[in-house]
């Protein structure tokens, strides 16, 4: 599933998130796509596991950070096979910039946060600028080892609280994330966080 975010999807700064891959495979572990809404814009990807091993058309890439410069309409796919370890989780949190508004999907092509299963988890996300204090996590039809919220901060300080606790479940920094437990639902159906 791939929903559009509309105007607030687009933005100069984003973080990305994607499924950890608990398996060292070769499927594709991550993958983000970045769009232009104006000519001459420079796009650049940072602050990921600098192990993190993205494939091209050209071969694979390995430098600390990528810089592009695309056009209206023009777009640049990033992403990684799970047979490098880093790539299970070293791209979430990766920052993409640019110097114009851009539109930016994240997510999975067969990862799975479970060994042996696999599903396509991909999304439009939302910029820094849109980000807010207040989630409603619902429970889906997955497994419990599945079915995890996952938190991604922008800044660093960054409290995470669940369910009203009045005590931090942990302090993040800016790319750092958070896999919130599955014990944390609260219901007997349709349940939340």
């Amino acid at each position: 599933t791939l929903i559009s975010k509309g105007r607030p999807g687009i933005g100069n700064r984003f973080r990305l998130g994607h499924m950890i891959n608990e398996l060292t495979d070769n499927r594709t572990s991550f993958v983000a796509s970045v769009m232009a809404t104006e000519d001459n814009t420079t796009v650049t990807l940072s602050d990921y596991n600098t192990n993190v091993i993205f494939v091209s058309g050209g071969g694979d890439i390995t430098t600390d950070s990528q810089n592009f410069i695309l056009n209206a309409g023009q777009s640049i796919v990033f992403s990684g096979y799970s047979s490098e370890l880093a790539n299970l989780d070293g791209a979430i949190g990766a920052l993409i910039e640019s110097s114009k508004p851009i539109a930016v999907n994240s997510g999975n092509i067969l990862g799975g946060i479970q060994s042996g299963r696999a599903d396509i988890c991909l999304d439009q996300i939302v910029s820094s600028s849109q980000i807010g204090k207040e989630y409603i996590f619902i429970e889906g039809n997955g497994t419990p080892e599945m079915e995890v919220p996952l938190i991604v901060a922008d800044e660093d300080n960054t409290e995470v609280f669940v369910n009203g606790n009045p005590l931090a479940s942990t302090t993040l920094n800016a790319g750092d994330y958070y896999l919130v437990p599955n014990s944390e639902y609260q219901g007997t159906t349709n349940k939340n966080i």
